[in-house]
């Protein structure tokens, strides 16, 4: 399967899981990029966190310790908010696909999704809900804010 050079490594990297069905590749992310726009309100191309209630945030300036954080984060919030079942997964600018698989399946893959220099939205079914990672050390998670 053709790709740029980040999908690629993805899927090197993720071959077991992809080949055993545990994870989905849908080749376009318009579609959840347009979904999500709908679900959730925007500024600068990002999710704007301040206009969806209920949200919770975290920054990490600090460029080391960026992905230890984003790791707390998603296992606080996936505690805390109990999330489960599938999460669909894309990034807005080095990939342009979205990988699908159970919550549980993300723990295992978001070393690998991490290391793509991009930011990271991961989504409950019909966007319920959004975790997002940015590339500046933004962490956020809310649920859908626009009915």
């Amino acid at each position: 399967m053709a790709g740029n050079f980040f999908e690629n490594e993805i899927r090197d990297s993720l071959a077991s899981l992809i080949s055993a069905g545990r994870i989905k590749i849908d080749k376009s992310s318009d579609k959840f990029f347009s979904e999500l726009s709908k679900a959730f309100p925007s500024k600068g191309g990002k999710i704007d966190w301040s206009l969806v209630p209920g949200s919770t945030e975290r920054f990490q300036a600090e460029k080391s310790l960026q992905p230890s954080d984003f790791f707390d984060f998603f296992e606080k919030v996936g505690a805390d908010f109990k999330l489960a079942g599938e999460v669909s997964y894309a990034g807005d600018s080095a990939t342009d696909f979205v990988l699908s698989c159970e919550f549980g399946d993300v723990r295992k893959v978001l070393n690998v999704l991490l290391e793509v220099p991009q930011h990271h939205y991961f989504a409950g079914a019909n966007c319920s809900w959004c975790l997002c990672f940015t590339m500046e050390g933004g962490m956020g998670f809310g649920y859908r804010a626009i009915a």
